[in-house]
């Protein structure tokens, strides 16, 4: 395999006729706040990335064992490319671009990974729109 793509999905309905509402804090219909069971679960979400490694390692080893599979395209939410990216990268703390529609390409040089686009809109008629930059 020579190539990996990570992806975005596009612009949502929601974001452009949104619901008023005046109760949750992003002013969204349906994003209530998390219940301690909730922010249990977000603590435990640290695993994920450990689980995500070993996901992206194994879609890859058999991709290679194929043979013939020359890229890959994964699309996510913004928080698991994000995730995503960061395993490839092998860094827990890279800033990942990751606007809707947009494109993160990984290219392998020498058995590693290479970042050559991290969250690229330019083929879009409206650029980067809604980016979800995660900083650590």
């Amino acid at each position: 395999m020579e190539s990996i793509f990570f992806t975005r999905h596009g612009h949502r309905s929601d974001w452009i006729f949104p619901l008023p509402n005046d109760c949750y804090p992003t002013g969204l219909t349906y994003d209530p706040q998390l219940s301690p069971h909730g922010c249990d679960q977000a603590m435990q979400l640290a695993q994920y990335f450990d689980r995500l490694d070993k996901t992206m390692q194994e879609i890859i080893s058999r991709c290679d064992a194929e043979g013939q599979i020359k890229s890959i395209l994964l699309v996510a939410h913004a928080a698991s490319l994000t995730a995503g990216v960061r395993t490839v990268l092998k860094d827990k703390l890279a800033v990942v671009n990751c606007g809707t529609c947009s494109l993160t390409k990984f290219i392998r040089e020498d058995r590693k990974w290479i970042l050559k686009l991290n969250g690229d809109c330019s083929f879009l008629s409206g650029g980067l729109e809604d980016n979800w930059a995660y900083e650590l």
